[in-house]
């Protein structure tokens, strides 16, 4: 069974560090958590060159995990002024909160650049046109004509950074003329609305995601009031 515990009486066991590792690192369990012996004997078995296995408490233990945790995440580097703010006990719920915290960050400071389009649908007598979103209209274009039995040509592009929010603030807007999916029958006005002010809403939506939205959906004026 091989000696117990030296000189803390609150250690739960052991752990054994690799000594050919420069960050000196615990030998690591299947979970990704810091393999706890109980035995000496089997933890020594497990040492290598000069180590010994090393008796730790349940706070030290648990230090241990987080940091283990902290190591296998990828966007550590990214993070590393969260490290001291999010700390909870499972080291599985921290990367979690890490890698979420790291994307809501990217979400609000990276542009989304690209283009809102318009394309329409020719020889329909009802004015039919899709709008979505890409880094290559034309290339878009193709692919939609392949799959089209009627000629489809771009009325409109929006270079925009917030593509994502300007395509869905637009979906509501026309959300009372959708035919099906991403397709929308427009009026000449409601183009020319998309022309001039689509894309200062999405600057102001960018600024204040909520009541910029709402109001880019519900069409009341901002500054300019849009067509009816």
């Amino acid at each position: 069974m091989g000696p117990p515990p030296t000189g803390d009486t609150s250690a739960i066991g052991y752990v054994v560090y690799k000594d050919y590792d420069p960050e000196v690192r615990p030998l690591l369990d299947e979970a990704g958590r810091p393999r706890l012996f109980h035995d000496y004997d089997e933890a020594a078995a497990e040492c290598v060159g000069w180590n010994k296995p090393t008796a730790v408490s349940q706070s030290r233990y648990d230090e241990l995990c987080r940091e283990a945790a902290w190591q296998q995440n990828p966007t550590r580097k990214k993070t590393r002024r969260l490290k001291t703010v999010i700390t909870p006990d499972d080291p599985v719920v921290f990367i979690r909160q890490v890698d979420q915290a790291v994307a809501e960050r990217q979400r609000r400071t990276r542009p989304d650049r690209g283009y809102v389009y318009l394309v329409q649908a020719l020889e329909i007598a009802d004015r039919r046109f899709k709008i979505g979103r890409g880094k290559n209209p034309k290339k878009r274009l193709q692919g939609l004509q392949s799959g089209s039995p009627v000629r489809l040509v771009i009325a409109l592009t929006i270079p925009t950074d917030h593509m994502g929010r300007l395509e869905k603030g637009l979906h509501a807007r026309f959300a009372a003329q959708r035919l099906h999916g991403e397709w929308f029958r427009l009026s000449e006005a409601d183009v020319a609305w998309c022309q001039e002010h689509a894309e200062r809403w999405a600057c102001e939506a960018a600024a204040d995601d909520a009541s910029a939205n709402d109001t880019l959906a519900s069409g009341a004026p901002m500054n300019d009031a849009p067509p009816d």
